[in-house]
């Protein structure tokens, strides 16, 4: 199963790619199933419009000038929520997976004690490793502030605000903090993704085999694999690639989703 559960579209604020363009690329790239991902933060700093209208993309998925392209590719309904740590979102993003009859939720952290990391302020003052431990420290904090979520995003992503020539997260940064999330998302039945935005970061399709691995040796079944997308030239980038890494960390199916529970494909 070829499948890309990590993209955005115009009903993100940071993404003008169209529906149309998004599930054009999607064919063209011979995947078989996506998931629209679309960013909901509920409340980032001067950033009202980080709330995804998912009515109204359900609406346009919904038509007639995308039936074609419907009928070549099956397409979920999912959203990548922002988390913070707010009063009432644990029931607020609930409503909203009920409300909208959502398949999947990636659950990610953009800000961590109020700076983004995709930009290289965050890493003033801090080396490369208290970056990278910060913040999943602060990811394993935010995680239970909520209980409706498929999989934790890019637990790597700092890499991509990161100034240091060693941008990877490598297990030995935050060996403590990385168990702590796995074990969370092991024991609640949800998963992690291999996001291959990062290996755009890093300049090559690579990534800590160590981490991956430990996510398995705990028990983790459950893993994704998206592009984080926000343009059509980007999906469905080095899939090949992030199969082979699953793999090779010992993983023999990877998950898509349908209304909020696991798919397993075998991997050939």
């Amino acid at each position: 199963m070829r499948a890309d559960y990590h993209m955005h579209t115009e009903f993100s604020f940071d993404s003008n790619a169209t529906l149309h363009a998004q599930l054009q690329a999607a064919i063209e790239r011979e995947l078989e199933e996506i998931c629209l991902t679309d960013h909901y933060e509920p409340a980032y700093p001067g950033l009202p419009l980080w709330q995804v209208d998912l009515g109204a993309r359900a609406e346009a998925l919904a038509a007639a000038d995308l039936a074609p392209l419907r009928e070549k590719i099956t397409v979920r309904q999912g959203a990548e929520v922002g988390l913070l740590d707010l009063p009432g979102q644990r029931a607020h993003i609930h409503q909203l997976v009920e409300d909208h009859k959502l398949d999947f939720v990636i659950a990610s952290c953009h800000l961590c004690q109020g700076e983004d990391p995709y930009y290289t302020d965050f890493f003033r003052k801090r080396t490369r490793g208290e970056a990278f431990s910060l913040y999943i420290s602060e990811l394993v904090d935010l995680v239970k502030t909520i209980d409706d979520f498929s999989v934790v995003g890019h637990i790597d992503f700092p890499t991509k605000g990161c100034p240091y020539e060693d941008k990877m997260l490598r297990y030995t940064d935050a060996p403590d903090a990385i168990d702590d999330l796995f074990r969370y998302v092991i024991d609640r039945g949800k998963g992690i993704e291999v996001n291959t935005s990062i290996f755009r970061a890093l300049g090559k399709d690579t990534l800590d085999l160590a981490w991956l691995k430990r996510y398995k040796e705990l028990g983790g079944e459950i893993i994704t694999i998206g592009s984080d997308a926000h343009k059509p030239q980007d999906v469905g980038y080095a899939w090949d690639s992030a199969i082979s890494l699953i793999r090779e960390a010992g993983f023999g199916y990877i998950a898509t989703f349908r209304q909020m529970q696991p798919v397993f494909h075998k991997i050939s």
